[in-house]
């Protein structure tokens, strides 16, 4: 083989190679650029099931809620019901609350609309700058419900009253106006439901001590 052949195979070879190599940049720049894709969380995937064997209910919330019990007077009579409390609250100050009031067995407690109106009054007349927007009746979990929205100049106040057996449920969404977030207390709402109360276990007497 001549010099001049050799000469133009290696051009060749060398042309082959840098076309090669060019195209395979191209192709490389046309194929998609994987990224680190943007972590999607799920809407309420830092929310928590909270479960109530004692009130007889089961909810999501945002945290942990706080519990507080207290016994009060009926009106008009010397017989107490008992109130019990759950509230769980947000970074920013918004507050779930589930708020069970329990009627004494020898008081009657038939379903009655105006029962679940009149817990809305009460809560109401808590803060005299509150102001009724709404109140409306529903249905919920096939009970008879009372939709209300309370507004004073600092909170937005949603919730729903319904009565269960000898206890009257109130769910409420407080937060500040400007914090007002409806899908929020939508879910609250959807994910709650009534369980079976336990029952607590009697306690046995004590055994009587061998004589000696």
């Amino acid at each position: 083989m001549s010099r001049t052949v050799v000469i133009v195979v290696v051009v060749a070879i060398c042309l082959g190679i840098y076309f090669l190599v060019d195209n395979i940049k191209n192709a490389y720049k046309l194929m998609p650029v994987q990224e680190n894709p943007t972590m999607q969380v799920a809407p309420f995937a830092d929310w928590r099931e909270f479960t109530s064997d004692a009130e007889g209910f089961q909810v999501s919330l945002p945290a942990y809620p706080q519990h507080a019990t207290q016994n009060v007077f009926i009106p008009n009579t010397n017989k107490r019901r008992k109130y019990d409390m759950y509230a769980a609250e947000k970074v920013n100050g918004s507050v779930f609350m589930i708020s069970v009031i329990t009627y004494p067995d020898d008081v009657k407690f038939p379903p009655n609309i105006n029962i679940l109106e009149n817990a809305v009054q009460e809560m109401m007349d808590i803060n005299p700058n509150n102001q009724l927007e709404k109140m409306e009746h529903s249905r919920f979990l096939n009970h008879d419900a009372v939709d209300f929205s309370i507004k004073n100049p600092d909170f937005q106040i949603s919730g729903k009253a319904i009565q269960q057996g000898k206890a009257v449920y109130l769910l409420t969404y407080v937060a500040k106006i400007a914090d007002v977030v409806p899908t929020e207390y939508q879910h609250f709402l959807d994910t709650f439901r009534f369980i079976d109360k336990t029952v607590p276990a009697a306690v046995p007497p004590p055994e009587p001590q061998a004589k000696r």
